[in-house]
């Protein structure tokens, strides 16, 4: 990412077309910083916003005080306009909707914001998504085809605590689409950390423990167990 200088008008190909546009929601117009993503989106912001992040303010306060700073994010993968869209939404109050909800936001959208957040350290908004994630997770009994969904997302950012969470809730749900990892789809699997998976596949069998009864319930203390154990054993931790 780099700061830039902002002209009064936008920059300029050579053939005279302008090469962002600017996002509806978080306009340009009396913008005290702007920022334009990889996809070429152009994004207005605050003081409040940029103070959030400690990468953007150190760059804003090299720049001199009678500019306006141009921050060009570059990154494809995180830095593009659906992810900062999102991160400037939860940094205004914005709250993740329920599971079931249909506007609840991709896997990948949620990763990609977590990561761009991470990044540029904007640790308000990180705390804020992940912080929420695990408690929608810890709903006990209450059904998500999100979870397979945000244990990719745990082990891509190195979250054991909320990859461990996610692990014992589908070994408490039993969805075969969840706990068999053969059953996901390739964008599901593509990427995994190979340490999480092993410590996956080696918790999943130690959910089922037989009663004083003969019933069979759930072991979640095994399955978290042997899930935390794995991934010390693969890390080489003690």
């Amino acid at each position: 990412m780099s700061a830039k200088q902002h002209q009064p008008s936008p920059p300029i190909d050579c053939d005279g077309t302008s090469t962002f546009t600017t996002d509806l929601k978080y306009d340009t117009v009396g913008a005290e910083y702007i920022v334009i993503t990889s996809d070429k989106i152009a994004f207005g912001l605050t003081e409040f916003v940029v103070r959030h992040s400690n990468t953007l303010w150190h760059q804003a306060t090299q720049l001199p005080n009678d500019t306006t700073p141009l921050f060009y994010l570059e990154e494809p993968a995180i830095e593009h306009s659906d992810a900062v869209r999102l991160l400037l939404d939860i940094l205004h109050g914005y709250r993740l909707p329920s599971w079931d909800d249909d506007a609840w936001p991709s896997h990948n959208l949620i990763l990609s914001t977590l990561k761009l957040a991470r990044k540029h350290e904007f640790a308000t908004p990180y705390a804020l998504i992940v912080s929420y994630i695990h408690n929608l997770v810890d709903r006990r009994g209450e059904k998500s085809r999100h979870l397979a969904g945000m244990f990719r997302v745990a082990t891509l950012l190195d979250d054991e605590d909320l990859a461990t969470l996610c692990v014992s809730r589908m070994a408490e749900e039993f969805s075969l689409a969840d706990i068999d990892v053969a059953n996901w789809s390739p964008d599901l699997v593509v990427g995994l950390p190979i340490a999480y998976v092993w410590a996956f596949i080696r918790a999943v069998p130690m959910r089922r423990a037989l009663g004083a009864n003969g019933s069979v319930g759930v072991d979640i203390a095994g399955v978290e167990n042997t899930f935390r154990a794995s991934l010390r054993a693969v890390k080489g931790r003690p």
